[in-house]
């Protein structure tokens, strides 16, 4: 039996083997290779701390960063291939406020790793916890004075020390002075003398050893005896933002306290940066530090226009460009559009303007798939509601839409926007109907409430009757109905 599985264990060893083998041998492996940077900013470890060599627009390789520190007197304090191994980015590098707002004490020495102005962060002692001891340890100097409260090991580990040191060398000495004694009484007996010399020996040899240990000690490290725990710098908090569609966005976020978080390593102002990106940093040293890596797009883009996706091929794209025969190479969508619409006041009277999307490409003959059918282009499209002349729910279908390919614009009567009850667009006469974004029914000049837009009610035409959006009976708010105009 034993024989049988033995025989067994080998050829399954022997066949996972020649498996292994023929995969390595013949299934192709490949690894994409991600490009590593050869060349770095070169900081030297002085008495100012890292300073940067030779200049801030200059990058070197490790091996020549190593040399002109060298040459210069210096050690390397760091050779940053990337923003994030700068020291001025090192998550132990603190400023004075930045070390308070943590409650530490920052420490006097600056240090060789950090920019001049940074160092290391500690503890403050005076903020520990204090641990009140179970057993008091006496203190052999001052006996009034036991420790009976502390909250540094190194503290307690001393006194205990202490403590017993001073306790054998005065057990050494009464020790001796026993011998004495027993070594003068003992003299008219045999033993007597013996058995002092003995105690009188052993307690100068115990004295003696106990101030060899303390010279001893003092002489290699004084620490061995002034027991001090090693301090351990703190590490700054480091935050990961929340997400923001732009560089723009980050650049507008606040605390609690109205303070601005963040700014660009690499800041664009020129109001048409779209596709341009920089890492995102602490607006100041008051501000909360931010993970290395956190990136963004900037999205500016001239009046009229939006920027439409990211890097190099980030573009900035008018609305009414966007048709579906359009040159940009740009699909329009209704995410797209959505992207290049401007923000709605959300106030009747006001002129309202989007980019809508719908699927009905020319505006006017209906979208021509069928249900279910896939749909292979569609048009975005100004719509401008001109919310002062919208005085009732038929005013709507009069409303237009423009692009490029309806320079002169399309009644929103005449844009179909669903079928067969299936969504193909976010605008039409449709949705603008039952969203009612002019607010028929609020008063002028008040914010539009989202849960009272059911004013209107979208008609359809049959034969050849245009679409229509006539008032609605009632409206549903919370479940309940009300009758138009006495809410």
């Amino acid at each position: 039996m034993m024989q049988a599985l033995r025989i067994f264990v080998h050829h399954t060893a022997c066949t996972l083997a020649c498996v292994a083998i023929v995969f390595f041998l013949f299934v192709p492996v490949s690894f994409a290779a991600v490009p590593t940077p050869t060349t770095c900013d070169c900081y030297c470890a002085t008495s100012a701390g890292a300073t940067r060599y030779p200049d801030k627009d200059t990058k070197t390789t490790r091996d020549a960063c190593v040399s002109m520190c060298k040459s210069k007197g210096f050690a390397m304090a760091a050779c940053a291939f990337t923003a994030a191994q700068a020291p001025d980015r090192s998550p132990y590098c603190y400023t004075k406020e930045q070390c308070e707002k943590q409650s530490g004490v920052l420490d006097s020495k600056q240090a060789w790793d950090c920019v001049k102005g940074q160092g290391y962060c500690f503890p403050d002692p005076k903020n520990a916890v204090k641990v009140a001891l179970n057993v008091s340890i006496p203190n052999p100097t001052d006996p009034s004075k036991p420790l009976t409260l502390t909250g540094d090991i190194g503290e307690y580990i001393n006194a205990i020390f202490s403590f017993i040191i001073n306790t054998g060398i005065i057990i050494s000495i009464i020790m001796v002075m026993i011998g004495g004694l027993q070594y003068t009484i003992g003299a008219s007996t045999k033993d007597g003398v013996s058995k002092g010399k003995d105690r009188i020996k052993n307690g100068i040899t115990g004295f003696v050893l106990l101030l060899c240990v303390t010279l001893i000690a003092q002489t290699v490290n004084p620490y061995l005896i002034k027991l001090q725990v090693p301090k351990f710098p703190m590490v700054k908090p480091i935050g990961l933002p929340e997400g923001a569609a732009s560089c723009e966005e980050y650049k507008l976020k606040k605390d609690k306290d109205g303070k601005l978080l963040f700014k660009m390593e690499t800041d664009f102002t020129t109001g048409e940066d779209c596709g341009k990106s920089s890492n995102v940093i602490a607006y100041d040293d008051k501000a909360p530090a931010v993970a290395a890596g956190i990136s963004c797009d900037f999205k500016s883009c001239p009046a009229g226009k939006g920027c439409l996706g990211s890097g190099a091929t980030a573009k900035c794209v008018e609305c009414k460009a966007l048709t579906k025969g359009n040159t940009l190479g740009i699909k329009p969508s209704s995410s797209a559009c959505s992207q290049l619409s401007p923000a709605a006041s959300g106030i009747k009277d006001a002129a309202i303007i989007r980019c809508g999307y719908t699927e009905d490409s020319d505006m006017i003959t209906g979208v021509a798939a069928g249900a279910g059918t896939v749909v292979t282009g569609g048009t975005c499209a100004v719509i401008t509601l001109n919310c002062a002349a919208v005085k009732s729910c038929s005013d709507y279908d009069t409303q237009l839409a423009t692009n490029d390919e309806k320079p002169g614009g399309q009644p929103l009567e005449d844009i179909q926007n669903t079928q067969a009850g299936i969504n193909k667009g976010n605008f039409g006469l449709e949705s603008i109907c039952h969203e009612n974004p002019c607010g028929l029914g609020f008063p002028a000049g008040s914010p539009i409430v989202s849960s009272l837009t059911g004013m209107c009610k979208y008609s359809t035409g049959f034969y050849n009757q245009k679409d229509d959006c006539v008032p609605s009976k009632t409206i549903e708010i919370d479940g309940t109905l009300y009758e138009p105009g006495k809410y």
